[in-house]
């Protein structure tokens, strides 16, 4: 809980030099399965941080969004196309699997995304 406190104020600090302003609020990502008692943890220590957890957000969902899975946009994260640029075939229903390969374990999610959610 020390070092993760200790984590989330130097990255608080960098966030609010970087952004010219007070950063008091946070989206944490944790692992699919993080239990209960990993998640208060994580709360403590942002408390201790003087930051408020807003939400807690699935590593896998985090990865679809940040490759823009749930808006259907198309490559925007490397750079390729522009936002306004939509890929018809990421309309609608569909299903992406995020694999979290890890040092010492492997994480296999499949997530339902419908007209992205």
């Amino acid at each position: 809980e020390d070092v993760c406190t200790d984590i989330l104020k130097t990255l608080k600090d960098q966030a609010s030099s970087y952004l010219g302003e007070k950063v008091d609020k946070v989206v944490l990502t944790v692992k699919a399965d993080a239990t209960k008692e990993y998640k208060q943890c994580l709360l403590k220590a942002a408390k201790r941080a003087e930051l408020k957890v807003c939400a807690f957000i699935p590593a896998p969902v985090a990865v679809a969004m940040s490759h823009n899975l749930d808006t259907g946009l198309n490559n925007t994260v490397s750079g390729i196309g522009s936002p306004e640029e939509i890929n018809e075939d990421c309309l609608g229903e569909k299903k992406a699997v995020v694999l979290d390969v890890g040092y010492t374990s492997t994480t296999v999610s499949v997530l339902n995304i419908k007209n992205g959610l």
